[in-house]
């Protein structure tokens, strides 16, 4: 028997789904955290670095998208895992950053 097969086929992806859940944490942060210093380099009145905003505007959309291309690598893991936590992990990682940005959508919504 090879390494990483059971009796019912091999296991995939399971340490790779934890990989990408914490890859994914970093680039939530830094998304973050550069959207945050982007923020800060202008004011509401168009007055401060552009430079800076611009630069910490792009580091800002590149985070983005790379969490985006994360959550994608990350569902197809989970389609491809076949251990018995494959429900689960499924919902988990198709359903829950949708959800998220739906409720911090209708959370914005009521603000105004």
């Amino acid at each position: 028997m090879k390494m990483g097969q059971g009796t019912d086929g091999p296991q995939y992806n399971s340490p790779v789904l934890y990989l990408i859940g914490l890859a994914q944490t970093v680039t939530l942060a830094l998304s973050l955290a550069f959207a945050r210093e982007a923020d800060r380099a202008m004011s509401k009145g168009g007055i401060g670095d552009y430079e800076r905003f611009a630069r910490c505007s792009g580091w800002a959309g590149i985070a983005f998208w790379a969490l985006c291309g994360l959550w994608m690598a990350g569902v197809v893991c989970a389609i491809l895992d076949r251990s018995k936590r494959f429900p689960l992990v499924a919902m988990v990682y198709a359903f829950a950053p949708p959800l998220a940005f739906l409720g911090a959508f209708i959370a914005s919504l009521s603000v105004h």
